[in-house]
């Protein structure tokens, strides 16, 4: 068999089987690489008309590189790498040959097959039959061109579009290094860079920095955006798209009128979320910008504390409340105020006058500012001058924090300025009527106010009568030296005696009691009002109580009276009974609680007696007219009058008495559908009611026979006094009997 192989020589057979594998490798580069570079290119202009017309941002064009990069690795694999890497085998090739050669009727295959079986020892035919098929093979092989099976037009067409891409992209790169255009897109989409397309209108967004605008959170906030004076179109309409947790929307932009109309808002109101936002107008669209929300700076916290004077007795004293604020003109102020967030500065403002506040005041994010006390002095007219210390006004805190954010609300406060309060001072008598003896004593209750305590009390006296001169004196009120309580009420009771003031009787005393605080250098003094009492003598005084005695006498016999007709009625009402129909029954109930009310109304009234005659005896008390009646009987005083005969029995009656009759008809009112309950309950209110009537009769009689008596007593003075008179004027140098008062002789003459 090696000598069939030797006859031929394969040598030449081998290298066109070679040739062609080479020639069509390199017809399947050309076209992999034509198509590779034109859908590259196709890619690159597609990226360059996207973001040229919608400008994309720098996420999208890194999007669309990567795109670019993919599909051209893509593009690659599928057009070069995977059909090189493919290996195409000789038969292939032979096969291919006679596909193109049909007249060949596969003698070529046959023979190349054969001849590489006997070259290999495996051959498995006969020697001349592999020799003949071997020979026509060969034979046949000559007449072909094995480079027939390439499909030269689409070569030609392929290696075309190959030189045309490489002329294409090599124009790129001559365009990227001249033309502006290029160069913008190829640093823009290729480098990723920040350069913009040349456009006829530039829109900047105002306030934005490295992509970022920080906004105070919650608060409304106007985004401008203007469109640049370079700008060659600078007349177009701007819209806002705000991409944020709701979706995108797209909002128009209003003008402002300012900046010959290149400047455009829109107003976010409450904003409460960050977004993003870009602005479109004209040929132009910015990149995205990202409002990040922070918290404005604001005081979450301001304590004022007002800085006092030192004759105050106190070094400071808290502001509370929304104000105005008062502070003493010599006073000073502190301010503490507690920020919600770390701050570069902040500062008070008053009428245009700024003073910076200082950081770290004993706590994070404290800040504290302080206004020093002034000093008071006093010029030659004896009018005060206050050097230094806090101003009035209206105070404002501006802050700025780390971020350049200043705070949206004003935190404002007011300051008022006020001079020393005088002491408000509130006084009373007690047991003092209209009318005093010269030597009574008159107590007063009061009360004095004063946010800084009272130094000095003093009762401010004036009198003046047909018979006296005027006459005035200022007299310390006993048992006080000065009190500091502090923003209280200073209350007490002080006894203003007369007789050291010699007063006569038919002088029109009049008084008030002043209280002094502690001011330097001037302190304020505040008065009550103003009393008046008419000084008389005891007689006269004893004459006007007799008459209020005679007074409350009626009224108690009024008493008597209406106690004397209720009575009557219960009998009367018990007489009558209930009807069997619900009407009388309602009417007898009706008619047994109106007599109960009027029980409780008598009682009443008589308590008002007992309560005026115990007026009566403070009054008796305070004037000292038992010790000036000269009366030695102790049970035959005016004390021991009202307070044994008249005092304590109208109260033992009402507590003990009336209390049960009254609580007798109740329980008639109670068992009146009972009849043998209802008369029970009206026969022991009845004993009640005749016991009542008693203990006001001998009441009555008590009243009667000590107004007797004090008629008798007040003779007795009245002589006493006129006897009195009568020694004093018969004492006097040259008086006659002319003089005197009556005719001794009583005849007239």
């Amino acid at each position: 068999m090696s000598s069939i192989a030797s006859q031929f020589d394969a040598t030449r057979f081998t290298r066109r089987i070679h040739g062609l594998r080479s020639r069509m490798r390199r017809w399947l580069s050309v076209r992999g690489l034509a198509r590779l570079l034109w859908i590259v290119l196709a890619i690159l202009l597609l990226d360059m008309l996207l973001d040229r017309w919608f400008r994309m941002d720098l996420a999208q064009r890194g999007i669309m590189l990567v795109l670019i990069a993919a599909t051209a690795a893509w593009m690659a694999w599928r057009y070069l790498v995977r059909p090189l890497s493919q290996g195409i085998t000789d038969d292939a090739l032979v096969l291919e040959v006679e596909k193109k050669n049909p007249q060949m009727a596969q003698s070529v295959i046959s023979g190349f097959q054969l001849l590489r079986n006997e070259r290999s020892g495996q051959a498995a035919v006969s020697g001349e039959l592999a020799t003949e098929t071997i020979r026509q093979g060969m034979e046949q092989a000559e007449q072909v061109d094995f480079s027939g099976v390439l499909n030269r037009a689409a070569g030609r067409k392929y290696l075309v579009m190959l030189v045309t891409a490489a002329l294409a992209f090599a124009g790129i790169a001559v365009g990227v290094a001249g033309n502006d255009f290029l160069k913008t897109w190829f640093r823009r989409n290729l480098l990723l860079s920040a350069d913009e397309w040349p456009r006829a209108t530039d829109l900047q967004i105002v306030g934005a920095t490295d992509g970022k605008i920080v906004v105070p959170r919650g608060m409304d906030y106007r985004q401008l955006v203007e469109v640049t004076e370079t700008s060659r179109v600078q007349n177009v309409d701007v819209d806002l798209e705000i991409d944020g947790a709701s979706g995108r929307s797209l909002q128009r932009m209003k003008p402002t009128g300012r900046l010959d109309g290149r400047e455009h808002s829109f107003m976010f109101h409450g904003i409460a979320s960050g977004c993003r936002i870009r602005a479109s107008g004209g040929d132009d669209t910015t990149d995205w910008v990202e409002l990040v929300l922070v918290e404005p700076p604001a005081v979450d916290d301001l304590q004022l504390n007002a800085l006092l004077p030192e004759w105050t007795g106190r070094t400071s004293q808290p502001l509370t409340g929304p104000g105005p604020h008062s502070i003493l003109e010599s006073g000073g102020m502190e301010v503490l105020a507690k920020m919600n967030k770390p701050l570069e500065s902040a500062t008070i403002e008053r009428d245009g006058v700024s003073t910076p506040l200082t950081a770290g005041a004993g706590g994070e994010n404290l800040w504290q500012v302080t206004f020093d006390r002034g000093v008071v002095t006093i010029d030659d007219k004896k009018n005060a001058k206050v050097d230094g210390g806090v101003a009035g006004g209206q105070y404002a805190i501006r802050l700025h924090d780390e971020l350049g954010l200043t705070n949206v609300r004003d935190f404002q406060f007011e300051i008022r300025l006020r001079g020393n309060d005088a002491p408000v001072v509130r006084a009373r008598l007690l047991g003092i009527s209209g009318l005093a003896v010269p030597t009574a004593r008159v107590p007063v209750e009061w009360s004095a106010t004063d946010d800084f305590g009272i130094a000095e009390a003093k009762f401010d006296t004036r009198w003046m009568s047909e018979s006296q001169p005027v006459g005035e004196r200022l007299v310390p009120v006993g048992g006080f030296a000065g009190d500091r309580l502090l923003s209280e009420v200073l209350q007490t009771v002080s006894v203003l005696e007369l007789e050291p003031l010699g007063l006569e009787p038919g002088v029109a005393f009049r008084f008030v009691l002043s209280a002094t605080d502690f001011a330097v250098p001037a302190a304020a003094t505040g008065s009550s009002r103003e009393f008046l009492v008419k000084i008389v003598t005891p007689e006269e005084l004893i004459s006007d109580l007799l008459r209020r005695e005679i007074e409350q006498r009626g009224v108690f016999q009024m008493a008597y009276d209406r106690q004397l007709e209720l009575t009557s009625q219960l009998k009367q009402s018990v007489a009558a009974g209930a009807g069997p129909d619900a009407a009388a029954k309602r009417d007898l109930e009706a008619r047994l609680l109106a007599l109960y009310r009027e029980q409780r109304a008598v009682g009443t009234s008589v308590v008002a007696v007992a309560d005026r005659f115990d007026e009566f005896l403070v009054e008796v008390y305070n004037n000292r007219l038992d010790e000036q009646s000269g009366v030695t009987d102790p049970g035959q005083s005016i004390q021991g009058r009202f307070e044994n005969d008249i005092i304590a029995p109208i109260r033992s009656m009402d507590e003990q008495l009336i209390s049960a009759a009254a609580a007798g008809m109740d329980q008639a009112r109670r068992v009146m559908n009972d009849p043998a309950g209802l008369n029970q309950a009206a026969s022991e209110t009845e004993i009640i009611q005749e016991q009542i009537l008693e203990a006001m009769r001998v009441i009555l009689a008590a009243m009667q026979s000590s107004e007797n008596y004090q008629e008798a007593v007040n003779r007795l003075l009245e002589i006493r006094r006129i006897e009195q008179n009568m020694k004093r004027d018969l004492e006097r140098p040259g008086k006659t009997d002319s003089d005197l008062p009556f005719d001794p002789l009583g005849d007239g003459k």
